[in-house]
């Protein structure tokens, strides 16, 4: 592990790569170096994101049997406040089957997503230091954000499929028109071809 700052920001960073822990107080980042934590950042968002929508898909359009009561969902939110994502997938799977695609997504994204949250030393050349390290931290980050992406739309759209089946107007965010048009053209539909009632 090396602990890396800045002067600029006056943070310290903690920032995995191969070796044992250095503090380097007067080391400046690369540009390169900064435009990967930055989109460490934005990785740690979508996550964050995608899984609290996945939660959502759960809770309501792929509910666990008959709809829920306030009670219902209180006593659902308290159980499943500490499940993790691999949990919801889980969940998921129980309640409805999937297209075999998009199940390698899924699991794709929560490999990847498993590695950045607890061991980026599984990423294989991940190196703060070199600048192929450097290279296979960008490739690890853009694959994870690209996946994280994919699933967040596609959940996005299951739940714009649901509202619209349940005839539910949900104020659009002013500004995000263009981006809700897009995913129900392109993501809503997808819940037919993705996602298909369980075989009892």
């Amino acid at each position: 592990m090396r602990i890396l700052s800045t002067n600029r920001i006056g943070i310290k960073c903690l920032i995995l790569g191969s070796g044992g822990a250095e503090i380097a107080a007067s080391m400046e980042l690369s540009e390169q170096q900064q435009r990967i934590l930055a989109w460490i950042g934005v990785a740690l968002v979508l996550l964050q994101t995608t899984e609290k929508i996945i939660n959502l898909c759960l809770t309501f359009v792929f509910q666990k049997g008959s709809p829920l009561t306030l009670e219902d969902l209180e006593r659902q939110q308290k159980k499943e406040r500490k499940k993790t994502i691999g949990y919801f997938l889980g969940e998921l799977r129980k309640r409805v089957d999937l297209d075999a695609k998009f199940d390698q997504t899924l699991r794709d994204f929560l490999n990847y997503r498993n590695i950045f949250i607890h061991n980026l030393d599984y990423v294989p050349g991940w190196d703060f230091d070199t600048p192929n390290g450097r290279q296979a931290a960008w490739q690890f980050i853009s694959e994870l954000n690209s996946l994280t992406e994919t699933v967040l739309l596609t959940f996005s759209g299951f739940v714009r499929a649901w509202e619209k089946q349940i005839g539910m107007n949900a104020p659009i965010p002013s500004g995000s028109e263009h981006v809700i048009l897009w995913i129900d053209r392109v993501y809503t539909p997808l819940i037919h071809e993705l996602v298909f009632k369980k075989d009892t």
